[in-house]
């Protein structure tokens, strides 16, 4: 099972300046480490003193001194290495120190001193083709390059720049916290947590805490335990507890197009002859079909066509608000929302499936595609990143 490669992230905007000749910094929560970085050119030719590796090598003490190209253009530029969403750009300029410009999915803007952030502008920036599983996202800019232009003056210096990108939470642990006395955490927005790999949890009023290396540690010196909960390797025919009606199931694949390989999950009640309520089946033909379980008796392919990337996460929504329907995304798209009743059944028998309140499911013996699942307790997949009462 290969690691999902979708990921989005953010520029920091919460780092602490350090001084300058303070020595080596730390990287701050969901900073982007760039894997290059160059210049219009260097001072004196000096690459040692003046380099654009300086920028972003963690010493406060050395500096990138960038002047113009045979263009009489002056820029910084660096690669990150993927795609990334980039949500803010931080520039620790020998003069200007925690210059800031937030990105937004149309252009980066000056946030702070704004005479000095006028001077330059930021851009965000694709070498090749952006790929297509990326979610829709209006407060950041996707791209694998980040430049810095100087519009006045000749030169600049440049002691440390920051990226930080808006994370992806679907591959990242979610954490649940036990702690005596209890910590002050709720469901939803109240109290969130970040997706970066040291989690910080804000909330109403000064409560704020830290998790890292399964510790969680409270402004007022409470401290709790982290229990991680990630992906479930698939196990066929084993009952799983699951109230499908209330959450949906996440379900991770990465079979190829053409290899005939299926998803196959059935759902059940909790009565005692664990009665039969339906179920999914995803199949990877030619093209991406599906059957619904006590409903379909053939496959019909996907009405909106699933993203191509082979890494998928599958998202299996039952909404009994108003009738019945089965909704499916697949890496953040809807490809599937269909009723389940007499005008869309070939099965004849689809209610007496169907009436039954989903409680329990089980991958079947002819599964071959499914290889993690997560049953999520809240809406969306960032918010298994949050502190989550037990």
């Amino acid at each position: 099972m290969r690691g999902l490669i979708l990921s989005t992230f953010i520029l920091c905007s919460t780092l602490n300046l350090t001084p300058v000749n303070a020595g080596t910094r730390d990287r701050v929560a969901g900073e982007i480490v760039p894997v290059s970085a160059e210049q219009s050119a260097t001072y004196n030719n000096d690459q040692s003193s003046y380099g654009a590796e300086n920028a972003i090598d963690l010493q406060n003490e050395t500096i990138s001194y960038t002047v113009p190209d045979q263009n009489n253009n002056v820029w910084l530029r660096l690669t990150l290495d993927q795609v990334h969403c980039v949500k803010e750009v931080i520039g620790n300029l020998l003069m200007h120190p925690g210059l800031t410009w937030i990105c937004s999915d149309t252009e980066c803007r000056p946030c702070t001193d704004k005479h000095a952030c006028s001077s330059f502008t930021v851009t965000v920036s694709t070498s090749g083709t952006l790929p297509d599983n990326l979610p829709t996202a209006t407060d950041c800019k996707y791209g694998d390059t980040v430049q810095l232009d100087l519009l006045t003056g000749d030169f600049f210096r440049i002691k440390e720049i920051f990226v930080i990108g808006k994370q992806d939470c679907l591959d990242i642990a979610w954490e649940q916290v036990t702690s005596d006395p209890p910590l002050p955490v709720r469901h939803g927005s109240e109290l969130e947590l970040s997706c970066a790999r040291k989690h910080v949890m804000t909330g109403m009023g000064s409560n704020r805490a830290t998790c890292q290396d399964g510790v969680v540690e409270t402004n007022d010196g409470q401290t709790a335990t982290c229990e991680k909960v990630g992906w479930i390797p698939v196990e066929k025919n084993v009952f799983i507890d699951h109230d499908l009606e209330n959450h949906p199931l996440w379900i991770k694949t990465d079979s190829e197009l053409g290899s005939g390989e299926q998803v196959a999950v059935r759902f059940y009640n909790s009565d005692e002859d664990y009665a039969h309520a339906g179920g999914i089946e995803i199949r990877f033909y030619d093209t991406l079909q599906y059957r619904v379980g006590g409903c379909s008796t053939s496959w019909k392919v996907f009405p909106t066509t699933p993203p191509t990337t082979v890494d998928k996460i599958w998202k299996i929504t039952l909404d009994k608000t108003a009738g019945i329907r089965v909704i499916i995304h697949c890496n953040g798209v809807e490809v599937l929302n269909v009723p389940v009743s007499y005008v869309e059944c070939e099965n004849t028998r689809w209610s007496t499936y169907w009436f039954w309140s989903v409680e329990k499911i089980k991958f079947i013996t002819v599964d071959s595609a499914s290889d993690y699942y997560l049953l999520e307790n809240a809406d969306e997949p960032c918010s298994a990143g949050q502190y989550l009462d037990q």
